[in-house]
């Protein structure tokens, strides 16, 4: 299919003074009009070999080779100055002040704080001078009206408010003032006939007011707009039939490891494979695709632990 390249001058692609100069010198003045991103040939380089490269059709689209333009070799070197890479601190359980860090399995950040979710215990720290990180609260279970922050797994943020999941059970929190964080709800699994797909949460993410929750081979979406009085949206167990008449089920969602939304987009990791879900109508959510391991070009979906996504 070599319509990309149909009606495609030089001009729409490399700056028209410059090519017609003499000598002409092809330098591009608008990528955006090639017709794929630039691919490298031979990454495996030996000796004094160079480094290829072509314009490639979109392989999304088809397989084929283009070539709108005359391949361009490279000689690989070292950089000629040094790039620095600096940590700034490092907080270690058991030096003073943080004494609530031991075996973290979460962290979100937000602005200038990090909240560190480990040994049953929920860690606020101060990073506006991250040479010197400051210790804002540590909330423990049991203690002060948190009673569900045993064997935390996750957590997220939205605005001023944390998202925890821990003992079968996501808690919600303002941190307004970081110093001294409110417990806004816990909502438990089974307290309520809403709520009974909370057992063992693994993952949260939060975004426009929604909740999503992967616990328990299922994947529950809760109204958090108004966070002290959570509501059920849906809750989408592993094997449910489609909510919208002629749609896939969903069959991928035993024992999940992770969610992240992306847009109108849910992405669930479980059982070797990773779920997209459209959320365009929250209580009626859609899968959209899944990708199984062993899929063509997905060799490596075996066990996913987390899908971070961007956009």
């Amino acid at each position: 299919d070599d319509t990309t390249l149909e009606g495609l001058a030089a001009k729409d692609i490399y700056d028209p003074d410059l090519l017609r100069a003499n000598p002409p010198v092809k330098v591009i003045a608008q990528k955006e009009n090639l017709p794929g991103p630039i691919i490298p040939v031979n990454l495996q380089l030996q000796g004094t070999q160079q480094l290829v490269v072509v314009w490639y059709d979109d392989p999304n689209r088809n397989d084929l080779l283009l070539w709108p333009h005359r391949a361009v070799a490279y000689q690989p070197r070292w950089p000629d100055h040094q790039i620095a890479l600096r940590r700034e601190t490092s907080l270690v359980d058991g030096l003073d002040p943080f004494n609530r860090l031991a075996g973290p399995t979460a962290v979100a950040t937000s602005g200038n704080l990090a909240l560190v979710a480990a040994e049953d215990a929920l860690t606020i720290v101060n990073l506006s001078d991250p040479t010197q990180a400051v210790k804002e609260a540590v909330l423990l279970d049991n203690f002060n009206g948190f009673n569900r922050l045993a064997a935390p797994t996750a957590v997220a943020m939205d605005g001023n408010l944390v998202f925890m999941t821990a003992e079968d059970a996501l808690s919600i929190i303002d941190i307004s003032e970081p110093g001294n964080p409110v417990l806004v709800t816990e909502i438990v699994d089974d307290a309520t006939p809403d709520f009974d797909r909370l057992s063992a949460p693994t993952s949260v993410a939060v975004r426009e007011g929604l909740a999503f929750v992967a616990a328990e081979n299922a994947l529950t979406i809760i109204d958090v707009s108004d966070a002290a009085n959570p509501t059920l949206v849906s809750k989408i167990p592993d094997g449910a039939g489609p909510f919208v008449a002629g749609e896939p089920p969903f069959d991928r969602l035993s024992s999940p490891t992770s969610v992240a939304v992306g847009g109108n987009l849910v992405y669930v990791t479980a059982e070797d494979a990773l779920s997209i879900i459209a959320v365009d109508d929250p209580a009626n959510p859609v899968l959209r695709s899944v990708i199984d391991d062993g899929d063509a070009g997905f060799g490596h979906l075996n066990g996913p632990a987390s899908v971070p996504v961007r956009g």
